[in-house]
């Protein structure tokens, strides 16, 4: 199953120089994991490292393109409780790759806990900057105020402790970090040539729309989904530059992502659970100073993969 998500490829089947992976939840969030110990976010963090890396790396060889130059190593991880990103470039490309760094923010239970948050990785990759932010914001529907201010909170909070050199500024030492300051040495996220935010952002579809019509319509099909579209919270608060303002998103060309009966394909409305209505919480944007510099090439979700309540999406750029 997790070669369907990792397999995510363009028209021309090219295998990516970089890939990002990031989770949500790989531990449970409860008061133990999030204030006490760090010990299981680690180990399961280290867990999934090492079977991804395999994963990847076999289905390079399946598909006959394994020779040493291609295969991947880890570049970097960064985990917070729950909240895990792993970025991994193939080995013929390791030495293009300098400035590397991470750091992680908290911005849950009293604006500051782990329980949501981000982890970021920067790099420089050829003479480009570029910036992964793996988030997980707040939950329920009516809170569309609190996951404009978790993502709000991420930025402010989120600087790399070394400048790393762009083709946007010459790789001067002056900088414009996230929080807008001129003249710090530190760097924001949003101070990078490519910015790619994904996760479980937790936009859910609007309360206008009554929950067993988004029952029906996530059901139905392509002309279905689109229906929903207008009613989707993060684009609504897109256009209204509330959040993650600048940022590009292909179609949602996929039914909604969450809440499904784990190990099925099957929205979860069983009496004795909680009852939630569909929704794209798990999404994929982007953000290039250039904007012609970037394609996008395929934006999916991957049914098969049922592990979780909800349906993990990738895309390739």
């Amino acid at each position: 199953q997790l070669v369907q998500w990792l397999q995510a490829s363009g028209s021309d089947g090219a295998l990516p120089d970089i890939v990002a992976l990031g989770f949500q939840e790989v531990v449970d969030l409860n008061a133990v994991n999030v204030v006490v110990n760090s010990n299981p976010s680690a180990q399961r963090s280290a867990a999934w490292e090492e079977v991804l890396l395999t994963a990847l790396n076999q289905h390079l060889a399946a598909g006959g393109a394994a020779s040493p130059g291609r295969q991947y190593k880890i570049l970097k991880e960064r985990h917070l409780v729950g909240i895990l990103l792993l970025v991994f470039v193939r080995l013929d490309h390791v030495d293009h790759v300098r400035d590397q760094d991470g750091a992680t923010a908290g911005v849950g239970i009293m604006g500051m806990m782990g329980n949501k948050g981000g982890a970021a990785i920067r790099l420089t990759f050829y003479g480009s900057s570029l910036c992964f932010c793996c988030a997980h914001l707040a939950a329920h529907r009516e809170n569309v105020t609190g996951r404009n201010a978790d993502y709000q909170n991420i930025l402010s909070k989120i600087e790399f402790g070394s400048r790393a050199s762009s083709s946007y500024d010459g790789g001067s030492s002056e900088c414009v970090t996230s929080s807008g300051l001129v003249g710090s040495s530190s760097v924001g996220i949003l101070s990078h040539d490519f910015v790619f935010w994904l996760g479980d952002l937790n936009y859910r579809i609007q309360d206008d729309v009554a929950m067993d019509e988004v029952f029906r319509l996530s059901e139905g099909g392509p002309t279905h989904w689109a229906k929903l579209w207008a009613h989707d919270q993060l684009n609504i608060e897109r256009r209204r530059g509330n959040v993650l303002k600048g940022f590009e998103e292909g179609p949602l060309q996929f039914a909604p992502t969450y809440k499904y009966q784990a190990g099925t394909s099957v929205y979860e409305k069983r009496p004795e659970k909680k009852l939630r209505a569909p929704a794209w919480c798990d999404r994929i944007l982007w953000k290039a100073r250039t904007p012609a510099h970037v394609e996008l090439l395929a934006y999916n979700a991957v049914p098969a993969l049922d592990l979780s309540d909800h349906k993990p999406v990738h895309a390739f750029f």
